[in-house]
């Protein structure tokens, strides 16, 4: 059976597989991990690599999809990085609240450069 995407649920995701205990986050869509495993955050371009073939794989959407905050802060920033360089935002961002132990959502706006051109 063939789903046209307003039909298909949102997903949440996630870096990477861990021991955390994501059901909470379940409840904003199915969790998609972008590796079981991340490579090394000493091999950017794999890491950029990977994530824009596992997000083109699983055919992300901006405008639906969840974006989970957990994993090693060096690899969340070239997650982001990656996306906000290749997709339109704004972008809907989960981030934990241990307090209350569930997500929170964050609508993340990129701002346009609006920098002048570089004359050299």
């Amino acid at each position: 059976m063939t789903f046209l995407k307003s039909e298909t649920m949102p997903r949440t995701i996630v870096l990477s597989r861990s021991d955390k205990d994501l059901s909470a986050a379940s409840s904003f869509g199915e969790i998609e991990y972008i590796f079981e495993r991340p490579p090394s955050p000493f091999k950017v371009d794999d890491l950029v690599h990977g994530v824009l073939n596992r997000l083109e794989e699983i055919a992300f959407d901006a405008e639906e999809d969840f974006i989970v905050m957990t994993g090693p802060p060096d690899r969340l920033a070239t997650l982001m990085g990656t996306i906000c360089v290749n997709y339109e935002g704004p972008f809907k961002i989960l981030i934990f609240d241990a307090s209350s132990h569930q997500y929170s959502l964050r609508i993340f706006r990129p701002v346009p450069d609006e920098s002048p051109e570089y004359v050299g």
